[in-house]
């Protein structure tokens, strides 16, 4: 799984291995455990490793251009 490809998480998802699990590192996250799941993706309590292993919520979803983009306008503080 490569963090600076676009298409890895895509790839990881539609292989044999599907969505990730718990325990799983994933582009630089350690799942810990899943809080919620839908038609088309999971979110994850994990934790960053790059920002000294800080608790944050990672969602994992199959449609990569469509969802991503529209969650990536979000302006909130708590986002």
């Amino acid at each position: 799984l490569n963090s600076s490809d676009p298409d890895s998480v895509f790839r990881w998802v539609n292989s044999d291995r599907g969505l990730p699990e718990p325990g799983d590192d994933f582009l630089g996250f350690k799942l810990i455990e899943e809080l919620g799941k839908g038609a088309f993706g999971r979110v994850y309590l994990a934790e960053q490793g790059d920002l000294a292993g800080r608790p944050v919520a990672v969602k994992v979803a199959c449609d990569l251009v469509g969802e991503s983009r529209t969650l990536a306008q979000l302006q909130h503080t708590h986002i």
